[in-house]
C-alpha cells in the first residue's frame, strides 16, 4: 500500500475533501470548513474548529489512503479511462484495463455477475492486501 507524507495528504484533501487517510494513531479527513480533522465513526468532526494533532504527526508521517466505495457505473468509467478497479464481497475481483481489449472483464477473463454488480462494493485502484 502506498504511503503518503503529511504534505501530500493535505494537498490531496484540498483537492478532494471526501478522501480519508490513516496512520498508526489517527484517521483524518477534511470538514465542511476545510480544516483537517479527526474522523470518528466514519464522519469528520465538524465543530467548526481545527482539531490539533499531537507532536507525533510530522511532515514525514506515513499515511495510507482509505479506499471509499463508488457506484458500479463510476467503476466502469474509471476502467474505461485506464484505471484498475476491483470489487469486494464474498470474493474480491480485480479488473485491470487493457488486458482483454474493450471488454470489462476481471483478471480471469470473466465479466461481473449481476450479483457482483448489485451486492459488492466497488473501488478504484489496487486492492489493499
Amino acid at each position: 500500500m502506498k504511503k503518503y507524507k503529511t504534505w501530500e495528504v493535505i494537498k490531496m484533501l484540498a483537492e478532494n475533501p471526501e478522501l480519508r487517510f490513516k496512520c498508526d494513531r489517527y484517521i483524518i479527513g477534511s470538514n465542511s470548513y476545510g480544516s483537517i480533522v479527526h474522523v470518528k465513526n466514519g464522519a469528520c468532526l465538524d465543530a467548526g474548529v481545527f482539531v490539533v494533532l499531537d507532536a507525533s504527526i510530522t511532515s514525514q508521517t506515513g499515511w495510507e489512503l482509505i479506499q471509499q466505495p463508488i457506484p458500479f457505473l463510476e467503476a466502469v468509467k474509471a476502467y474505461s479511462e485506464g484505471k484498475t478497479v476491483y470489487s469486494e464481497g464474498t470474493f474480491r475481483y480485480v479488473y485491470e484495463p487493457n488486458t482483454k481489449g474493450d471488454y470489462f472483464v476481471d483478471n480471469d477473463g470473466d465479466a461481473p455477475s449481476v450479483d457482483e454488480i448489485l451486492k459488492n462494493k466497488w473501488y478504484i485502484g489496487e486492492p489493499n492486501e
